[in-house]
């Protein structure tokens, strides 16, 4: 890299005042490098193949631009053609490649499940993300405990394992497993939102409204957008008789995702909060947006329309 970075500089002092397209190219070319060499870190990858897809317009311009502005320089010289076969040749290459990689790339599980077999058991990326696609896209509750078991050998401290697997546990009802795995994340990670979340709905089910509040609190501190939050903290408040903060919180929700499918749902239990303050005109009002909102053939219509009656 040293030696074609004292080449470029080399070329860029050379044409800085005999070709100013070719140094508008090269220009180009360093800017964009520049901004995602990751000096200051965005994301999770440091490197990856496509923080060049945009710089590389500059290098084929400059190239392109040298090799076709200049005639005579070129007289009796087979260096051009050999340069132009060369590119020619690039282009099946790339085709082939591109193909097989499409083909590798089909979808996350086929993509990780490659590099596995390449790599067996050195990459914990590989396992923790294609057990996150098997666990949330699939719903292969099986294929994701084993991946998330792979992975957490190969790294016994990274809380998103630990809390992923948690959070499966928790939605094959095994809460009590379920709990050890999100505390462990949380030792390692206390501000993980999703876990914090998860072990709230765990408490509130053992009937520890005050520590359900309280993860479901520290969840909304740290991601202040989690929707899912603010429900179930709702429906913590609710059964702890804080009506008024049940309400706040199921607006709140509301709010930050005003075209959620589901949101007829959230209504109706505005509606139930409001009957409980004895608001009946309120009650009503929201109940009105549980019907209004929901799918005519959706089961949970008909008790809309009972909760809307007692108001």
């Amino acid at each position: 890299a040293l030696v074609a970075l004292l080449a470029i500089a080399g070329a860029v002092a050379t044409t800085f005042r005999k070709d100013r397209a070719v140094l508008f190219g090269l220009g180009f070319y360093f800017v964009n490098v520049v901004l995602v060499l990751q000096f200051i870190t965005v994301g999770h990858a440091l490197m990856a193949d496509r923080y060049t897809y945009l710089p590389y317009v500059g290098l084929f311009f400059a190239l392109s631009h040298w090799l076709d502005s200049r005639p005579r320089a070129w007289e009796g010289s087979s260096l051009r053609t050999v340069l132009a076969g060369l590119l020619v040749l690039l282009v099946p290459v790339s085709l082939v490649q591109t193909w097989k990689r499409s083909v590798v790339w089909k979808n996350s599980a086929s993509l990780w499940t490659d590099t596995i077999q390449r790599y067996p058991g050195r990459i914990y990326d590989a396992y923790f993300l294609r057990g996150t696609y098997y666990h949330h896209t699939t719903g292969d509750a099986a294929a994701a405990m084993a991946d998330y078991d792979e992975a957490l050998k190969l790294r016994p401290n990274a809380a998103f394992a630990w809390a992923n697997k948690g959070t499966l546990l928790f939605d094959l009802g095994r809460t009590d497993s379920a709990y050890i795995y999100l505390d462990r994340a949380l030792q390692l990670k206390p501000d993980l939102a999703g876990a914090l979340n998860n072990r709230g709905a765990i408490k509130g089910q053992r009937g520890d409204l005050p520590g359900a509040i309280q993860d479901f609190s520290r969840a909304i501190a740290a991601d202040p957008s989690f929707r899912d939050s603010y429900e179930n903290r709702a429906v913590a408040y609710y059964m702890a008789g804080a009506f008024e903060r049940a309400i706040a919180d199921s607006r709140r929700a509301l709010e930050l995702d005003p075209q959620n499918p589901d949101n007829h749902a959230l209504w109706d239990a505005v509606g139930q909060y409001e009957q409980r303050l004895g608001r009946w005109r309120e009650a009503v009002a929201a109940h009105d947006q549980a019907i209004r909102l929901a799918p005519m053939n959706d089961p949970r219509v008909p008790g809309y329309y009972v909760n809307r009656s007692f108001a």
